[in-house]
């Protein structure tokens, strides 16, 4: 659901699939009814365009039983060219009770530790108002 590439997003699949929040939830709770027990779904969305349908679709996610919620800082229009807005997840990082995991321009491990929670040997102290995601996580669409 994180996908912005324009083959997934005019296929309704990736980012398209998030822009409709009933739909993305039925994907998850199909997922978690239907998987043997014990299998945690997850969930990749991006930024939404607004804070208020930022958590509204990851509230609706976790409703539906996902374990954890993946978050790219970004919206599906911002390219990489625009920095990942990490402070945009703090309200989703307080308001759900699963773990959110932060995505976007994590280079390295030691951005990865400082963008995560808090541990003995954080080479920095996170900026004002990023939230300190459960993990973080570093992927490319190919």
């Amino acid at each position: 659901m994180g996908c912005n590439k324009h083959s997934a997003v005019a296929g309704g699949h990736g980012a398209a699939l998030s822009a409709d929040p009933e739909r993305a939830r039925d994907v998850v709770a199909t997922l978690a009814r239907n998987l043997p027990p014990g299998v945690p779904v997850t969930a990749k969305v991006r930024l939404q365009a607004s804070a208020a349908a930022s958590l509204e679709l990851c509230r609706r996610l976790e409703a539906a039983g996902a374990a954890a919620v993946i978050v790219h800082a970004r919206s599906a229009a911002e390219g990489p060219s625009v920095g990942a807005r990490w402070a945009a997840l703090a309200p989703l990082v307080a308001a759900l009770a699963v773990p959110v995991i932060g995505n976007g321009d994590v280079w390295d491990a030691d951005d990865a530790r400082d963008k995560a929670r808090p541990r003995p040997g954080r080479r920095r102290t996170p900026e004002a108002g990023v939230p300190e995601c459960a993990a973080c996580a570093a992927a490319r669409c190919l």
